[in-house]
């Protein structure tokens, strides 16, 4: 493995919501937080340099919770990376937006959490909100985990965004280790279950592949990602045959292949903390051979990309 194109950062385990489907790519719940920026200005440039990484995602957690969330942005782009974007709930970008995009962000993925709080969400509001970001950063995507429990406020978003020019990307539910097996019976909901709404709202299928469908409706666009599409409720879903597969950097300073749980991480602190080249080399080397053997995904789910 000559090249790591697309990195996760996860800055921080912290989060200021708790979305009980999330999975927290992969890593426990004890709150972790990346606390040496010079140690990480210095890996980032390495994986620039020996590694041609073009893309990099802050992660969490919440990433926004981080102290130096916006410096690490400004870090990652003057290091020469080429696109830099964030996974966060929302909560905090409108207070950021200005100095993220001054800093060097491209592109953010939002959660729609404020879909699965008891109290009804006011859905022209959070349009709002969705059209301000994507006005800021033409590379906004807005992701919603369908669930029975906020069906029909998807239902209801889908007419609210259909003039608005949003891309935005609908999910299954996916079982991890936190959901119980009962929880997830409960909550489980096709996606093509929207599929009435979609065409009352005269949006047309424009493509499909086994896990993904597209629908458009002039400049917006709605992407519906099966992880269980065909193969029955599964466990768990692999990625390793995407072009665009990551790796992930914990907050600790670990690397993984794979953001499901229970997955082997190795150590780069101490070729972090003593600038060594040849250390960071042979820790990403035994790694990538560890993720070409690996066969626990082998019997589940393979998504495939489907771009929009």
């Amino acid at each position: 493995m000559d090249e790591i194109k697309y990195m996760r950062v996860s800055l921080t385990t912290d989060c200021n919501k708790s979305c009980w489907y999330c999975f927290n790519e992969g890593q426990t719940y004890e709150i972790k937080t990346l606390e040496d920026i010079d140690g990480f200005k210095w890996f980032i440039k390495q994986m620039v340099i020996n590694y041609s990484t073009q893309l990099v995602r802050f992660t969490g957690g919440e990433p926004l919770m981080h102290p130096a969330a916006i410096k690490m942005v400004h870090i990652t782009k003057t290091a020469g990376v080429k696109k830099v974007g964030i996974t966060t709930n929302g909560v905090l970008v409108e207070k950021h937006i200005d100095k993220l995009a001054e800093h060097g962000l491209d592109s953010c993925a939002v959660h729609l959490c404020h879909l699965d709080e008891q109290q009804k969400a006011n859905l022209q509001l959070v349009t709002n909100q969705m059209t301000t970001l994507v006005n800021r950063f033409a590379r906004t995507r807005f992701n919603v985990v369908l669930v029975k429990s906020n069906f029909l406020r998807v239902e209801e978003l889908i007419g609210h965004i259909a003039d608005r020019g949003i891309k935005i990307q609908i999910l299954d539910l996916l079982r991890t280790d936190r959901i119980r097996k009962v929880k997830f019976e409960e909550e489980y909901c096709e996606l093509n279950s929207l599929h009435k709404k979609l065409r009352r709202h005269d949006f047309k299928k424009t493509n499909e592949n086994k896990n993904v469908k597209i629908f458009r409706r002039d400049r917006t666009i709605i992407k519906l990602v099966e992880h269980y599409a065909n193969l029955g409720l599964q466990k768990s879903y692999c990625t390793r045959q995407l072009a665009y597969n990551p790796i992930l950097l914990t907050p600790d300073f670990h690397l993984s292949y794979c953001t499901h749980f229970n997955k082997p991480t190795y150590s780069i602190s101490d070729a972090v903390s003593n600038q060594d080249v040849l250390m960071l080399r042979d820790v990403i080397q035994r790694m990538k051979q560890d993720a070409v053997a690996c066969t626990a995904c082998s019997d589940r789910v393979v998504l495939e990309d489907l771009k929009y």
